[in-house]
């Protein structure tokens, strides 16, 4: 055989592997996860009341593994604010750490996301960032509508971002291994205790990481597993009348140019764009960012599967939220 078809098989196999995959994690039952709304049973549910903030435990090198968000009525604690910028990096997540552990469920969902920044996923984003950065200062030095001034103005400002994006990926070198290898520890955990806001939160950047064929080869099973709590999360989160997660759930059954909590699904898109739509309380980009979902899906759809999308979002917004 040789040399060229043997890299040829190769490459066939790679591509192969990643296809089945991209299938199964587009496509497995969950094991974990609560039953989508849209598949449960037409029974309403009794109603559920959100339950203040938990106490958060201490950190633990073991992502928490409960997949269904639990609730309980924890002592009231203070919400305290990231530190300044004139405070260290590593010492700002020292001490909102301290707070998440005490019990602060808001220092959790910010610590969460500070750390984010410091994943591969993160620091793969700032490098093409900088990547971005320098063309856009080379572009600069021909484009003869700028005077001297300006050019000089707009490099120092992308300059700056470059050389912050560069500090931070020092700082994030220099925090433990462990603590950033578990950075979803802290949100994880502000979404058991049963914040909505985190559970939306974690379905947001639990697959984040995952923006290639090569991430989902690397970790499969924890790509499966996160997967399967954010699916939890947004299901308990619509149940705790968030409206926010029946946008959220919009969004997961749509075409999506990342990877999908679920199969993309034009009917159930359409049916948890038509309830989030049904609310108040939704802000101006949600609402515009649903409008624009409901009339792509509605193209999809032939009348009957149109009405009964409708319906059911119909149903979803009873479930959800009529009665807050």
């Amino acid at each position: 055989m040789t040399r060229i078809r043997r890299y040829a098989i190769a490459v066939g196999s790679v591509a192969l592997a990643a296809g089945v995959l991209f299938a199964l994690m587009r496509d497995r039952p969950a094991t974990v996860a609560a039953p989508s709304p849209l598949a449960a049973p037409s029974a309403t549910p009794a109603p559920v009341t959100p339950a203040p903030v938990a106490p958060t435990p201490a950190r633990s090198a073991t992502p928490a593994a409960a997949a269904t968000p639990r609730r309980s009525a924890p002592p009231a604690v203070r919400a305290h604010q990231w530190p300044d910028d004139r405070t260290p990096f590593g010492d700002a997540v020292k001490q909102v750490q301290a707070w998440a552990d005490a019990g602060d469920t808001r220092a959790a969902i910010e610590l969460t996301s500070q750390l984010s920044t410091c994943t591969p996923y993160g620091l793969r984003a700032t490098e093409a960032s900088d990547e971005s950065d320098r063309q856009y200062i080379m572009n600069d030095l021909t484009d003869d509508q700028l005077t001297k001034a300006q050019r000089e103005t707009r490099r120092a400002n992308t300059m700056q971002r470059i050389n912050e994006n560069a500090k931070r990926r020092a700082d994030c070198a220099a925090l433990p291994r462990d603590l950033v290898a578990h950075w979803l520890d802290p949100l994880d955990r502000a979404a058991q205790s049963g914040d909505t806001y985190a559970m939306r939160e974690y379905a947001r950047l639990a697959m984040a990481e995952y923006d290639g064929v090569a991430a989902v080869v690397a970790d499969v099973d924890e790509a499966i597993t996160r997967r399967d709590k954010a699916r939890a999360y947004l299901d308990e989160a619509v149940r705790l009348g968030d409206t926010s997660a029946l946008v959220a759930l919009a969004g997961a059954y749509a075409e999506s140019a990342t990877i999908n909590l679920y199969a993309v699904d034009a009917a159930r898109a359409h049916a948890y764009a038509y309830a989030a739509l049904q609310a108040a309380e939704l802000t101006a980009m949600e609402r515009d960012r649903m409008t624009w979902l409901l009339n792509r899906s509605a193209r999809a759809l032939d009348a009957s599967a149109l009405a009964q999308a409708e319906a059911e979002g119909r149903r979803l917004y009873a479930r959800c939220c009529s009665g807050r």
